[in-house]
């Protein structure tokens, strides 16, 4: 049953948290966020959010929602102001009570008014420690600077430290295919000429928009490309799309049907996102990559599509074209605990990864409750 707890204090917004657990407890809440999302300008962020409950990650986990209801002026109200989306990791299926949430971006973690998200995430945040919690990691899109003035008062032994930074966001697309290409670098521009003509000419490729591919198939080409994934991993990739609302899979084929590349992605309004992509191997000298996205680009403006997104972010020089947005990350650690989740993330953690970055950076600095 849903955890609810009322928080009275002094403050003129008096708060209700509902915190709920689970997939099937999430996504009853689903009107509920919708009707959030819409309200404050991220209606993208729940559009498919069965997706984002079931990702594969570092570890098995449990997603756990955080609902905030103002109560100060209707007692009862229904209607969340804000909601926090994080998830526990459970390593054999045992409860940790160590919170991260699941997308480095920041778009799908906290939805609320953007100058009041940082406020959430840290009421919210306090709850979950209150109720045991041994760390929690969050990275939030806000338009303001967190404060963590007077945080943890209610939770001491608690150490936190806080990094801002701007990352890329999206892409804007102009109106044809040559219009978007004249807002991206010159090297990046002429790349996308250069390798999709060095494809069709030497490889002699097709494109296909509307891809139907056997699971035997794509795990065949997998075990082919570049970055191979876990099987199980794949499996999931491939089935999953069958849950999202507006979905694709586009293929590239050379001129005796092997396959070169594969791209699933999601449509949500007039944006198109790439979830992810295979490319074989050994062919590094065509950057079927960079071919690959030439043709996925011309055919999502052709439909009309406004903003181009990669989930988790990308590696192409197309990045430095991006629109970019800022991204708060906060860390909340119990002292006792510290130098152990250290040691954890250098060990099992990629040191890429949020978790590992922000416990073994020398320059964050470290606040205590």
């Amino acid at each position: 049953m849903p955890f609810v707890q009322y928080e009275r204090r002094s403050a003129p917004q008096e708060m209700a948290f509902e915190h709920l657990v689970g997939h099937e407890e999430v996504l009853a809440a689903r009107p509920a966020l919708s009707a959030l999302a819409e309200a404050s300008g991220q209606r993208d962020s729940v559009e498919d959010l069965s997706y984002f409950l079931e990702k594969p990650g570092l570890m098995r986990r449990t997603p756990h929602l955080v609902l905030m209801r103002d109560t100060s002026r209707q007692r009862g109200s229904s209607t969340p102001v804000g909601a926090l989306l994080i998830h526990e990791f459970r390593p054999f299926g045992v409860p940790s009570r160590v919170f991260a949430s699941n997308d480095r971006s920041g778009r799908g973690v906290l939805l609320g008014a953007p100058q009041q998200r940082l406020r959430f995430a840290l009421r919210a945040s306090d709850l979950l420690f209150r109720k045991g919690a041994k760390m929690v990691l969050l990275t939030v899109q806000s338009e303001s600077s967190p404060s963590m003035s007077g945080w943890g008062r209610s939770v001491p032994g608690v150490r936190w430290a806080v990094r801002n930074r701007q990352q890329p966001s999206h892409l804007d697309l102009s109106d044809t295919y040559e219009g978007t290409l004249a807002r991206l670098g010159q090297k990046t521009r002429a790349n996308l000429r250069y390798y999709r003509r060095r494809a069709e000419s030497e490889l002699r490729c097709r494109f296909l928009p509307d891809l139907n591919i056997k699971a035997e198939d794509l795990a065949d080409f997998n075990r082919d490309s570049s970055f191979p994934l876990p099987e199980r991993v794949l499996r999931w990739r491939l089935a999953v799309q069958s849950k999202l609302r507006s979905p694709y899979l586009m293929g590239l084929q050379d001129g005796d049907g092997r396959w070169l590349s594969v791209i699933a992605g999601r449509r949500y309004g007039d944006s198109t996102e790439i979830l992810w992509q295979l490319n074989r191997s050994g062919l590094q000298r065509h950057s079927i990559v960079t071919a690959m996205r030439s043709f996925h680009l011309e055919h999502e403006i052709a439909r009309g599509t406004k903003r181009f997104y990669v989930e988790g972010g990308t590696n192409h020089s197309m990045q430095h074209s991006f629109e970019s947005a800022a991204a708060t990350d906060i860390i909340m650690i119990r002292n006792r605990l510290q130098e152990g989740m250290r040691g954890f993330a250098k060990r099992y953690v990629p040191p890429d990864n949020i978790l590992a970055d922000m416990l073994n950076d020398p320059t964050n600095e470290w606040h205590s409750s």
